[in-house]
């Protein structure tokens, strides 16, 4: 996504140049420090639960003066931390908190990881292969091999999706609770993306069930009309969903067969991955522990 540069965001200069001060100033908690703090303040003001905020909202949450605020914002803004929604005039947190993610995450390993075993799924299946993160209310594609196909399927790194839409994003949404379950179909209202979107949130509720039953999702068109996608969760050592493993491919492409022979490559796949992240795999009498993980946000 790009971002452009308002010439309000520019008047905000002052408040880069107060940054900019010597190292001397932060010891004395200058003004500079005191800025640097605000601005990390306002950017930690959003949630899931609340994933935008207006100008008025963040002075009263933060207890700052909206002169303040709005300032700070606008220099967040032009820099692409946050983005402003030009109905609401509400802030929301901005693509650039994305390239944060992407460090963090390959400090703990899960690309480094994960890129060899996306190649050899990508190889197995011919389709495009990805790993996706949560982040709010929505996940992101974190990494990419695409297919070798002529006509394929991508997407474009560190672009938000619902966690409603999708099989990739409801393979988090599956592992929440119910309250923040509800609370995610509050804040987005289950808006349409493409053809096959779900719309009804008993629908959702049952398919977030068979998620959790089966151990991987399915979507159909959800996103992208003629897309199809197969996606199982990657657990760290605490068993906690941290990711997503998806294959994703054009549906005059995949018949019900070869999208059934994606099942136990997916998931043998994020397993693998899991295992690699300090997950333990256990078998449970009748099924397998790993599947049950889904279940632990329902317990």
């Amino acid at each position: 996504m790009r971002m452009r540069l308002h010439s309000s965001a520019r008047r905000a200069a002052i408040s880069l140049r107060e940054i900019r001060s010597s190292p001397e100033d932060f010891g004395n908690r200058s003004p500079a420090l005191r800025v640097v703090g605000r601005a990390l303040d306002i950017l930690q003001a959003f949630a899931a639960v609340e994933p935008e905020l207006t100008v008025t909202e963040l002075s009263h949450k933060l207890s700052l003066n909206k002169s303040t605020v709005h300032r700070l914002t606008e220099m967040l803004e032009g820099r692409g931390f946050l983005t402003r929604n030009p109905k609401t005039r509400a802030y929301a947190l901005g693509p650039a908190i994305l390239g944060f993610t992407g460090v963090v995450l390959a400090q703990n390993d899960l690309g480094a990881i994960s890129y060899p075993h996306m190649r050899e799924l990508r190889n197995r299946t011919g389709e495009t292969v990805t790993i996706n993160v949560r982040v709010g209310v929505q996940r992101v594609c974190i990494a990419q091999v695409e297919s070798p196909h002529e006509l394929r399927m991508r997407l474009n790194i560190g672009s938000p999706v619902p966690l409603y839409c999708g099989a990739a994003s409801k393979i988090f949404l599956a592992s929440m609770s119910p309250d923040e379950i509800e609370e995610v179909i509050r804040v987005t209202k289950l808006k349409p993306m493409g053809p096959g979107s779900i719309r009804d949130p008993k629908i959702l509720h049952g398919q977030l069930k068979q998620i959790r039953d089966n151990g991987y999702a399915i979507s159909r068109e959800e996103r992208i009309p003629g897309g199809i996608t197969l996606a199982a969760p990657i657990w760290n050592m605490n068993g906690e969903t941290v990711a997503s493993l998806s294959v994703y491919g054009p549906i005059l492409r995949v018949s019900r067969e070869r999208l059934a022979s994606w099942i136990p490559l997916v998931t043998k796949t994020a397993r693998t991955i899991s295992g690699e992240l300090g997950y333990i795999e256990r078998v449970e009498v009748g099924k397998q522990a790993e599947f049950s993980q889904l279940k632990r946000g329902q317990r």
